[in-house]
């Protein structure tokens, strides 16, 4: 906003957009491009006008959830859903195993001694 007013002042006493650019230390394409952009309709420039008109175009951009469009949300809901269920019955022999078919299915993880940690 600082700069902004400054933008204001300068203008408001006649200084190209050059010079504005320099006492700011930006490009003078940045400075026409703001005159351009935040310009009232009656040609005049203000520093609050600008910033506020400069806050609407962010919140353009801001990104908002699509949950308005109920098509969108159905097939979403869906596509949870069938991702949601299981593919197999765990109970079923076809089941994938979650250890190698050499394995018997009572393994155990218990060691009888702890000589293999030294």
């Amino acid at each position: 906003m600082d700069e902004r007013n400054v933008i204001y002042r300068m203008k408001l006493l006649g200084h190209a957009p050059a010079e504005i650019a320099r006492c700011l230390g930006r490009h003078p394409g940045t400075i026409s491009r703001e005159l351009k952009r935040n310009v009232q309709f009656d040609g005049r420039y203000f520093a609050g006008s600008a910033q506020a008109k400069a806050n609407a175009r962010g919140q353009a951009h801001v990104r908002r959830p699509k949950t308005g469009n109920e098509r969108l949300m159905q097939h979403a809901g869906g596509a949870v859903l069938a991702a949601s269920r299981c593919a197999y019955d765990v109970n079923s022999p076809s089941a994938p195993l979650l250890f190698p078919a050499s394995m018997d299915s009572s393994f155990s993880l218990s060691f009888a001694s702890t000589d293999w940690l030294m």
